[in-house]
């Protein structure tokens, strides 16, 4: 049959460059006028002709051949057990280590970029990815000017549009990320996965915030929508990363929490009791935008980033309430008395059972 099945990127390699006698990449292929087997990719041209030699016992067998992509039942491009590890350590948070291993396997596979769903431009999306975790801002910008347009397909180009959003952080462009990030809500809203949009509204969020500068006056009607425009931006962060990787929420939720603090009711009350706990009575009648400020921060210092120093947020969570939570030191309210059983004048007649 010749219809082509996919290029499928497994863990299960059966050979590895290091193994390789000569340049190319592993894969398994059998196709129209090709013997299955082991080969090394060496060469491809455009999105379907690749050259490949055979390979037994880790030598070359007999004189490269050429073929179609499409014209294949079986093409497997085996993937480096570098990649695997270069995947473990992004999923454990070691982000720098994920990001050098992505870099080695983006050069290596380098051969096969025009291929749909190589390993290169992967591993390029996740070296991206690994840098936005990073909040390594100009490298993101770096790499995404680097990303080979012409081999991206339209998701890919949609998730580089994103990290570049977030790559414009670092010349605080922020017109153009606002500008562009509302380009992309109007278009591609539906095509987001959660994480990108979670990103892209972090990236809106640090414009409109940027865009106040450091000592806003709130009290100012535009500053004022600014402030709220970056609240809301930050709030869709922690919503949709929800489940994902929490670099950015975290810093999303002490952002918010840090600018519903600088709102004039906030600022009163900050104002009033400074770094003292308040009574539990005066937290239950603090104004909104402290009730959601001492929230955030509450949540940052105890659950998302436990044991992280910042004075603002150490300030905020002083002023933290619960309602549904009973004071330190409280007793416990009174267990109403059980009503007590009168006795009937005589025992009521028992219904007789139908026969």
């Amino acid at each position: 049959m010749n219809t082509l099945k996919g290029i499928i990127l497994t863990l299960a390699a059966t050979c590895s460059l290091a193994q390789a006698q000569q340049p190319g990449i592993p894969a398994l292929i059998q196709g129209k006028n090709i013997p299955g087997g082991q080969y090394l990719i060496t060469g491809v041209s455009g999105k379907n002709n690749f050259t490949a030699v055979q390979m037994r016992n880790g030598n070359a067998v007999g004189s490269p051949i050429a073929g179609r992509v499409s014209d294949c039942t079986t093409f497997y491009i085996s993937t480096p057990k570098s990649f695997a590890e270069a995947m473990d350590a992004f999923r454990a948070g070691k982000l720098q280590q994920a990001q050098q291993g992505f870099a080695k396997v983006k050069t290596a596979y380098k051969i096969v970029q025009p291929l749909p769903g190589n390993l290169s431009i992967r591993s390029a999306l996740l070296e991206i990815d690994s840098a936005i975790r990073l909040k390594d801002w100009g490298a993101v910008k770096a790499l995404v000017a680097a990303l080979p347009g012409a081999d991206l397909t339209p998701e890919n180009k949609l998730h580089a549009q994103v990290a570049e959003l977030l790559g414009n952080i670092a010349d605080k462009q922020w017109d153009a990320i606002i500008e562009n990030g509302n380009k992309i809500l109007n278009n591609n809203k539906n095509n987001l996965t959660l994480t990108e949009l979670g990103w892209l509204q972090y990236a809106m969020g640090r414009a409109y915030q940027g865009q106040l500068g450091d000592s806003p006056d709130l009290a100012n009607r535009d500053n004022a929508t600014k402030a709220n425009a970056a609240i809301d931006a930050y709030s869709t962060t922690i919503a949709a990363s929800h489940g994902s990787y929490m670099e950015l929420p975290a810093e999303a939720m002490g952002r918010a929490a840090i600018i519903l603090s600088l709102m004039p009711e906030a600022a009163a009350y900050i104002a009033q009791h400074g770094n003292s706990a308040p009574m539990e009575s005066d937290k239950k009648k603090a104004p909104q935008a402290i009730k959601d400020a001492a929230a955030l921060a509450y949540i940052y210092l105890n659950v998302v980033s436990p044991g992280s120093k910042n004075d603002k947020l150490n300030q905020l969570a002083l002023y933290y309430h619960n309602s549904m939570e009973k004071p330190k030191g409280s007793a416990a309210p009174a267990a109403a008395p059980a009503a007590e059983a009168k006795p009937a004048d005589k025992p009521a007649d028992k219904p007789e059972a139908k026969k």
